[in-house]
């Protein structure tokens, strides 16, 4: 009988054991998807920002071709906003 407890026992402890481990891992897990989704979101907005600086190169380029085909003078594009 006392051996049928400790076996017992020690099985309960192993599942103890077990939830413990599986909340270690799930709790990593959700830490990794959210790192993750992070580094994501900094990925787009760190393509955004470089796809902005090219318009905004290639908006300077037509204002200064436009000024010297038509003798026009446009605002700076600095000082302009967004159309």
């Amino acid at each position: 009988m006392q051996e049928l407890e400790r076996e017992r026992d020690a099985l309960l402890h192993g599942l103890e054991m077990v939830d413990q481990v599986r909340d270690w891992f799930q709790h990593h897990l959700l830490e990794a998807q959210r790192r993750h989704k992070h580094m994501g979101a900094e990925a787009e907005v760190s393509e955004k920002s470089d796809r902005i600086a090219q318009l905004e190169q290639e908006k300077a380029a037509l204002c200064k071709q436009l000024k010297e085909s038509q003798g026009y003078r446009l605002p700076s594009h600095k000082a302009s906003t967004f159309i």
